[in-house]
């Protein structure tokens, strides 16, 4: 019988091999770790952005480091419009630095918020923070751009706001606790456009705003937008563009006081437009009133459109005559009118009989222009006599005339000294033509005429 030795049974101690499973499972945890950690990025956390506020435009983003020294990390937009590309440009090469008196690391971060409002504007702001090696914020900063995509023009306060807006501005502010010293035109191009209001800061990264709500300011807003409110709630209308400057030529600048005249007025730039020129019309806005569709032809024909009260009243210019309030609705007034026509702001007003009172001047945010050579149509209603006092007063050019196209025999005065100005090498601008070709000579007294062509506004500065 065949014996069988008893087997001597191995007990499996269970502890020790969990030890060292956990002892390798903590090996391979690590060796996975290190790899995650060789092949991540040591400055993702500097990278990122806030996905909510892309709403126009494609991302972007670069970055750049130095070691030891900074690193680098800008989201920006990419647009369909070529004019806010150069400006994002413009906005790296001008405000994205390195801070050259901090020894350390740098970690500069950009992001960015971009919309399209309306279809008409579109609005940006960059938000800039740089941090150093422990976190610590050395710099905030935003800056903000807004830009009418119909008028293509990068926009300041005076596309937003119109009319006496200083004096609004002011009350705004002291009732949300600003300062009203802090309400001046140069402090007041750091603004983004919303849905229902424009936000406007006066620090760098916009801790505060003074919020304008459209609907609350209607007689304030310059935007011209069917769902923004306003007094002209359309779709701006687009003048034809000013004749370029000719090289070589004498600019003198005529201007047409106290109408729109009907057949005048049209007959008027008929005659400027036969030789590529444009002249200015400084309305009353009573006559405005009466005739909007004419204000806007002559806006949209390119000529421009300027402010000469409302009813030519020699109380606006008397000191103490009249109040600031009456003062300022007789230079206001006729600016609502003119904007509810064309949903343009009259940038220069004439002053009736060209007498600026003290009232006047502390009132008016309008630059105010005069003139050098005085036609006379009004008192000779005599073309060749218009024509021998132009003629015998242009000279060098950069002269401004004055005329009234309420008189039929100005339109033929007109006719005349057009033609022989034209034959003398002479161009015809409108004031802001001549205002952006030498301002300093326009504003500044000068001997020879004994005044100033155009007294700028000091409302606001």
């Amino acid at each position: 019988m065949t014996q069988y030795k008893k087997s001597r049974r191995s007990h499996i101690r269970w502890d020790r091999l969990a030890i060292i499973m956990a002892g390798i499972i903590v090996i391979v945890a690590g060796i996975f770790v290190g790899i995650k950690m060789l092949a991540a990025n040591p400055y993702e956390k500097y990278d990122a952005y806030n996905e909510k506020t892309k709403l126009y435009g494609e991302l972007q983003h670069d970055s750049l480091k130095e070691e030891d020294v900074y690193y680098l990390s800008v989201h920006y937009p990419e647009y369909q419009e070529k004019a806010m590309n150069d400006l994002v440009a413009n906005y790296r090469k001008k405000h994205i630095k390195v801070d050259k008196k901090h020894s350390g690391m740098q970690y500069i971060m950009v992001d960015y918020d971009s919309k399209l409002l309306y279809d008409s504007y579109i609005t940006l702001t960059f938000h800039q923070v740089i941090k150093d090696e422990n976190d610590k914020v050395l710099k905030k900063e935003d800056v903000s751009y807004n830009y009418d995509i119909k008028r293509k023009k990068l926009m300041d306060v005076k596309d937003v706001l119109r009319r006496d807006y200083i004096v609004m501005m002011k009350k705004l502010a002291k009732e949300n606790g600003f300062k009203e010293d802090q309400i001046k035109i140069a402090n007041l191009n750091s603004f983004i456009l919303q849905d229902k209001k424009v936000s406007f800061y006066f620090d760098a990264n916009a801790s505060k705003t003074l919020d304008v709500v459209y609907e609350d300011h209607k007689p304030y807003i310059a935007l011209t937008n069917a769902k923004i409110p306003s007094y002209y709630m359309k779709d701006p209308i687009i003048p034809a563009a000013q004749p370029a400057v000719k090289e070589g030529k004498k600019l003198i600048a005529f201007t047409f006081d106290d109408g729109p005249a009907s057949e005048n007025t049209k007959a008027i730039m008929d005659e400027f437009e036969k030789y590529g020129g444009r002249a200015t019309f400084f309305m009353l806005g009573q006559n405005a009133d009466l005739n909007p569709d004419l204000v806007k032809e002559v806006y949209k024909r390119g000529h421009e459109v300027g402010n000469h009260s409302w009813d030519h009243s020699q109380g606006i210019a008397v000191t103490n005559t009249l109040t600031k309030k009456q003062v300022s609705e007789e230079v206001y007034k006729p600016n609502d009118i003119i904007f509810k026509a064309t949903g343009f702001e009259p940038r220069y007003f004439r002053p009736p009989y060209g007498a600026i009172g003290n009232t006047l001047d502390s009132v008016c945010g309008l630059d105010m222009v005069g003139w050098d050579i005085d036609s006379l149509d009004w008192q000779n209603h005599n073309p060749e006599m218009m024509t021998s006092i132009i003629k015998k007063g242009a000279s060098v050019g950069y002269e401004v005339v004055l005329m009234h196209d309420i008189h039929k025999e100005t339109v033929e005065g007109v006719k005349k000294v057009l033609k022989e100005l034209d034959a003398q090498g002479f161009q015809f601008v409108t004031i802001d033509t001549l205002m952006k070709q030498d301002r300093k000579y326009l504003t500044a007294y000068n001997n020879e005429r004994m005044h100033n062509i155009v007294i700028t506004s000091n409302v606001g500065k």
